[in-house]
C-alpha cells in the first residue's frame, strides 16, 4: 500500500445552494498501517532523521505514537518527486492529537532572541525548491516552509520565526490550551503562505513530521494519534 497517494474521491459541500467539490491532491493515513515502522516508512521512501527511531515508534490501533524521552528530537521526512509535486495543495486537514507536552517551551519574544522552541509534534510543509540562505556555514539552507504544531501556553493562531530560517520558515500555532483530545486541523495552506512571504505559494514538495523535545525538562511521551489520524491535501477548503 502506497503510505501517500493520490486520492480520485471528491468530496461535495453544498454552499448557497450550489454544490462545491473539493478534490483530495495527496493524503497520508495511518489507519491501515502494521508491522515495523521503521521499515514502512522506508518502503514509502521516508527518511529519518536525529533520534526519531529511537522514540519507540509503532502503530498501535490504526494510530502512528511517538514517544520522546527526556531532550529527544528526530523527524521522518518524505520528499515528493519533481514529477508529483503537488502544485493544487491549497488548503490541508490533519487529525492528529497530542498526550503529553514538552515542559519548558516558549515561543514569546522578539525575533532576534533565542527561544526555547519545543514542540510535542510538528507537521513541517515545504514549497518549491529554491533554498533560502540561512547565512549561516554550520545550519544548512532550507526551501520555504511552515510547520504546524499543538502547544500549551502559546498565542492560536500566530506565526512564529523561530531560532533559524525566518526569512524562509514559520511555525504556526493551531492550538494552545494543552488539550490531550483528537483534533482535526483545517489550515489554509496557499493564504497563509502569500500573508507570511508576501508571494504566492508555489509547489508541496515535502512533507516532515517533527518532534523537538531538546532542553525538556523532564521525560514525557508524545503521540501522533487518532481514530484515523490522517493529513490530506486538498485544492480548496473541503
Amino acid at each position: 500500500m502506497n503510505l501517500i497517494k493520490p486520492a480520485v474521491v471528491l468530496s461535495a459541500l453544498l454552499l448557497s445552494g450550489s454544490a462545491v467539490f473539493s478534490a483530495v491532491v495527496y493524503e497520508l493515513d495511518f489507519s491501515t498501517a502494521k508491522g515495523d515502522v521503521k521499515g514502512w516508512f522506508n518502503e514509502q521512501g521516508w527518511k529519518n532523521q536525529g533520534k526519531i527511531l529511537k522514540m519507540n515508534p509503532r502503530f498501535e490501533n490504526g494510530t502512528q505514537v511517538l514517544e520522546a524521552m527526556g531532550s529527544d528530537s528526530g523527524a521522518l521526512i518524505y520528499e515528493f518527486e519533481p514529477s508529483v509535486f503537488l502544485k493544487n495543495a491549497h488548503h490541508v486537514v490533519i487529525e492528529w492529537g497530542v498526550d503529553q507536552y514538552p515542559k519548558g517551551a516558549d515561543w514569546s519574544g522578539p525575533k532576534d532572541k533565542t527561544w526555547n522552541i519545543r514542540e510535542a509534534i510538528d507537521v513541517v510543509i515545504t514549497f518549491g525548491i529554491e533554498k533560502i540562505s540561512r547565512g549561516n556555514l554550520v545550519v544548512p539552507n532550507l526551501p520555504y516552509f511552515i510547520g504546524l504544531f499543538h502547544a500549551d501556553g502559546e498565542k492560536v493562531g500566530e506565526a512564529y520565526f523561530g531560532d533559524y530560517w525566518q526569512q524562509s520558515g514559520r511555525c504556526c500555532c493551531i492550538s494552545a490550551d494543552g488539550t490531550k483530545e483528537l483534533v482535526t486541523t483545517h489550515f489554509a495552506l496557499s493564504d497563509k503562505f502569500k500573508e507570511a512571504f508576501g508571494r504566492m505559494a508555489p509547489p508541496v514538495t515535502g512533507l516532515a513530521i517533527k518532534v523537538d523535545c531538546k532542553k525538556n525538562r523532564q521525560g514525557r511521551r508524545t503521540a501522533f494519534h487518532g481514530l484515523d489520524p490522517q493529513i490530506t491535501f486538498h485544492d480548496q477548503l473541503p
